[in-house]
């Protein structure tokens, strides 16, 4: 990366637990997003700093934008959740995380997710539904 060639963003993060959701157990979904993207991120205080080019930083800062207003209206964020974010990210995509978040099926212990999933990922390819459904798995005690 050219050094004229490179951009900055800030992002603002609320709190702790906005940014312990938001950068995943030991930063892992920073690592993810860095991994995706040729950007470097760093967090410091209340803030996440992305470096790189310009058209890679807007993208990432669109995705912490996007990411923190799912977070912000209530939604957990999964690595498959953030998989699928990064994503629509890389495409352009202007959809709103927060609404496609907002559907939401239940699996409990007797049911697969794996297979849920596959069906889901299935009916969003052919159109029959038009966000994805966030997938919550109910564990047995």
């Amino acid at each position: 990366m050219a050094q004229s060639e490179t951009a900055e963003a800030r992002v603002r993060i609320a709190d702790n637990a906005e940014a312990l959701n938001l950068f995943g157990k030991y930063d892992q979904n920073l690592k993810i997003i860095e991994e995706n993207f040729d950007v470097r991120i760093a967090s410091r205080g209340d803030e996440v700093y992305i470096q790189g080019s310009p058209a890679e930083v807007a993208k990432v800062e669109a995705l912490f934008l996007n990411l923190l207003e799912a977070l912000r209206a209530g939604n957990y964020l999964s690595i498959q959740d953030l998989r699928y974010a990064i994503k629509l990210a890389r495409e352009g995509a202007r959809t709103s995380l927060k609404e496609v978040f907002s559907d939401v099926i239940l699996i409990t212990h007797a049911t697969s997710e794996h297979l849920v999933r596959e069906a889901l990922d299935l009916i969003f390819q052919d159109g029959t539904i038009v966000s994805r459904a966030q997938v919550i798995r109910i564990e047995r005690e």
